[in-house]
């Protein structure tokens, strides 16, 4: 989309530091020339850098990588929006993705809608071949039971469950506030799947989830990293190599009409749940996680970017609650090919607010990060000491910001301060210590980007 600049300057009004309470405007003006703003950014930009802060409170080591995109010096600014989904989406994706005829409804609202629902998870129990299937199966069977007899009077009142489409469900007991919903059970070429398709109210989170039935009620796949105690004993059991797994989940969502997103990361993982023995964790799948790209930029990959605590307990809570994360899509992968999808807050373009956004160079950024990271290492708690942080890696890519008062979402350069944080030899965590908005070197969690 085009935009028109006034008199060739871009005002950019960023939220100011942690801890400054007042705003300041930077402007950036197209006085230079491409080639020599080029020229200049490359030369600033080192391949490592390497120091170490201390104080009362501990030590920061910094011996970092720095890795750079495509185009590192080219960055294009997008706004972009929450697309919640409606009843014609969910219609256009249970059509993609299930066998025909093969999906049912799966909202046990009523005692109508219970009995419908053990009946038709008894058929597929007793036709089912797969032992862990039938004992998810089983167990739902005895939910179900207790859920008759137990049912809330919140459910009195909703309209008659038929058709393929959102429904309301009201706020429960003042537990689980009102969402709307749609549940439902299908086959993909022969193997069962429950699907979640729900979203708040307002600014509630938006959330797409489709998973083997035979996995519905356990935790999520967990990611392992290079130094995790599973990596280092056991080969990853999965008959895909990495590289297939990646075109397989990239096919798939493609497929489902997500094609402006790229692969960001692919993980060995392990099964958190159904194991023989909690001593016993083998490597059977990949979970692979897709952010937006744009000319060689895209979604930098982090822990708190992309949340897997809350992927099993999607509960009405949560998906109620404000956004408390930005768009991603991951897929895992296992030896019968994709056994879950997962869309979170799902986004619309607005328009596109700069096509090469001016940056800071990458010397003012560190020694912004240089005086924040002392600060911290100053600080003690109670005369309590922190353990030693290594930041290991520093990563330029996008991030997203937000705008509270109009809803919006920027898609910014980010530089990422990524710490060590494999500590436990089990899960993997991979995720920033500190992020500064490459614009401006404003913190990247507390920055808005407001073009006129």
């Amino acid at each position: 989309m085009k935009k028109t600049v006034i008199t060739g300057l871009i005002t950019i009004a960023i939220l100011s530091l942690i801890g400054c309470g007042n705003q300041k405007q930077v402007d950036y003006t197209t006085e230079a020339t491409e080639e020599s703003a080029d020229a200049m950014v490359e030369a600033e930009i080192p391949d490592k850098v390497s120091y170490e802060l201390m104080g009362e409170g501990g030590t920061i080591i910094v011996d970092a990588d720095i890795i750079l995109p495509e185009n590192h010096d080219k960055c294009t600014v997008v706004e972009y929006s929450i697309k919640r989904f409606t009843d014609e989406d969910v219609k256009g994706l249970v059509e993609k993705i299930f066998d025909k005829d093969s999906y049912f409804l799966y909202m046990p609202y009523s005692e109508e809608q219970i009995e419908i629902a053990k009946d038709k998870l008894t058929s597929i129990k007793d036709a089912s071949t797969d032992d862990r299937e039938r004992y998810t199966l089983q167990n739902e069977l005895l939910n179900l039971d207790n859920r008759i007899k137990n049912l809330s009077p919140a459910f009195k009142d909703m309209e008659q469950i038929e058709e393929l489409k959102l429904y309301t469900i009201p706020e429960e007991d003042g537990w689980h506030p009102e969402i709307e919903k749609c549940c439902l059970i299908g086959a993909i070429d022969g193997r069962y799947y429950y699907m979640l398709i729900a979203q708040g109210e307002d600014k509630g989170n938006v959330i797409m989830k489709l998973q083997l039935l035979r996995d519905m009620n356990n935790d999520a796949n967990g990611n392992l990293g290079p130094d995790s105690l599973d990596v280092q004993i056991y080969e990853n059991k999965c008959v895909y190599s990495k590289d297939e797994a990646k075109k397989l989940a990239t096919d798939y969502i493609q497929s489902l009409g997500y094609t402006d997103y790229e692969a960001i990361e692919v993980f060995d993982c392990k099964e958190n749940n159904y194991a023989p023995s909690q001593d016993i964790r083998e490597m059977n799948s990949y979970n692979i996680y897709f952010g937006r790209k744009i000319d060689g930029y895209n979604l930098a990959f982090n822990t708190s970017n992309c949340p897997d605590f809350f992927i099993d307990v999607v509960g009405d809570s949560y998906i109620a609650g404000n956004n408390t994360a930005t768009e991603y899509i991951k897929v895992n992968v296992d030896s019968d090919g994709i056994s879950e999808l997962l869309i979170f807050n799902p986004m619309k373009e607005e328009r596109i607010l700069d096509n090469h956004a001016k940056m800071l160079s990458f010397e003012n950024i560190d020694n912004i990060a240089r005086e924040d990271l002392q600060s911290y290492i100053d600080y003690t708690f109670d005369g309590m000491q922190i353990q030693t942080i290594n930041i290991t890696e520093i990563d330029l890519g996008y991030g997203y910001t937000y705008d509270m008062e109009t809803d919006r979402y920027a898609l910014i350069p980010v530089w990422f301060y990524m710490m060590d944080d494999n500590i436990d030899n089990s899960n993997f965590r991979r995720r920033d210590y500190i992020s500064y908005n490459a614009l401006d070197g404003s913190h990247k969690d507390t920055s808005t980007v407001i073009y006129y």
